[in-house]
């Protein structure tokens, strides 16, 4: 019998084809309707990452942040990523990376006593080779993506240990199986996806379902489909669950023997469009901040070491907070989104931030 994970989840692009406040907007009412479906189906358990979306609910909706608290509490809301967003993974440099990864964990655990084993980041275009060493370097050694997708690059497995390189840190990593919505409803097709290229002895595999592609968790119609079909593939039961109780379920059931080394990147060119033009913010922004890191430590060891004219009355960390999470976007916050890229559409959000930047001294 192969279980099917149900993930029930809500991937959201904050500033992709609208305003900034418009994403805001979107992630609000979509963690409502989340809460509303959990208070009415008692089986649910729902999914959901990015600390930058619960620091604005705890800002705006005080009453929503304690209604998503108590459903954690009770272990149907489901945290995985840890990170501040759901970054791109190719430009950001590592220092940003790990940056990025500490805002988030010191975030969790000071709000909910808690930094999620699963790192999840099921929409940014290509992954960098260096990503594993960071994950277990965070004390991460479980992983979902998506892309690259089936029909653009060939993977042992749909479940495998992904290094970067030849016997570096593993994680456990999962991809998804067709997409990480339902926009049109449930199907048996979507279903049966997710039971494709499983490694030999796993039993357990995982379906994501949410309406949308940005904004929009589990419909009523969703969960009706699915407690309807539990039962209805052969040699399969259909169960909602998280992705830390699905890799606890794997966990011993089979030595994975399957490996990947990272290999090409097919976003490669994607990703130079993007550096293009994203490289004045780099130079001016991120370069700047281990810049200031490096003065300090070595103003620490010599009394005669000049402190960067930066500094002022601010703390580095508040300055690397400006970095990743500005109280608006920024063009540096743009590029570190992985909506923030140069791909088909250019970013309203990010033409926004970057019209501000021009006019604000």
């Amino acid at each position: 019998m192969i279980t099917v994970h149900l993930i029930a989840n809500a991937h959201l692009d904050p500033i992709w084809l609208w305003p900034w406040q418009a994403g805001l907007d979107a992630a609000l009412a979509t963690c409502r309707s989340a809460c509303d479906r959990l208070d009415a189906h008692p089986d649910l358990i729902c999914t959901r990452g990015e600390a930058s979306v619960y620091h604005q609910i705890e800002r705006i909706d005080l009453q929503l942040f304690q209604r998503i608290r108590k459903l954690m509490s009770e272990e149907r809301w489901s945290i995985v990523n840890g990170w501040w967003i759901q970054p791109d993974c190719n430009l950001p440099s590592g220092f940003a990376m790990r940056k990025q990864i500490d805002l988030g964990r010191r975030y969790f655990r000071d709000r909910f006593g808690q930094f999620p084993r699963v790192a999840y980041n099921v929409d940014t275009f290509g992954h960098a080779a260096t990503l594993p060493g960071l994950l277990r370097e965070a004390g991460q050694d479980r992983c979902v993506m998506m892309r690259p997708q089936e029909h653009e690059m060939k993977l042992p497995a749909r479940l495998f240990r992904w290094r970067g390189y030849d016997n570096g840190p593993e994680v456990v990593t999962f991809r998804i199986a067709s997409a990480y919505n339902s926009t049109h409803g449930m199907t048996a097709e979507h279903v049966q996806a997710s039971l494709s290229d499983l490694p030999a002895g796993v039993r357990h595999t995982m379906c994501f379902i949410r309406v949308g592609d940005h904004g929009g968790g589990p419909t009523d119609e969703h969960i009706r489909w699915c407690h309807k079909h539990e039962k209805s593939f052969d040699g399969c039961r259909l169960v909602f669950s998280s992705p830390d109780r699905f890799f606890d379920a794997i966990a011993g059931q089979v030595d994975l023997t399957h490996k990947r080394r990272s290999g090409r990147d097919p976003y490669q060119k994607r990703s130079n469009r993007s550096a293009r033009i994203g490289s004045a913010s780099f130079s001016g922004v991120e370069q700047r901040v281990p810049d200031a890191y490096s003065w300090r430590q070595a103003s620490g060891k010599s009394r005669s070491a000049p402190a960067p004219r930066t500094m002022g009355r601010h703390s580095l960390q508040g300055v690397w907070d400006g970095v990743v999470r500005p109280k608006r976007p920024t063009v540096q916050d743009v590029v570190q989104r992985d909506d923030g890229h140069a791909g088909e559409h250019p970013p309203i959000g990010g033409i926004d931030a970057s019209c501000r930047l021009c006019v604000q001294p």
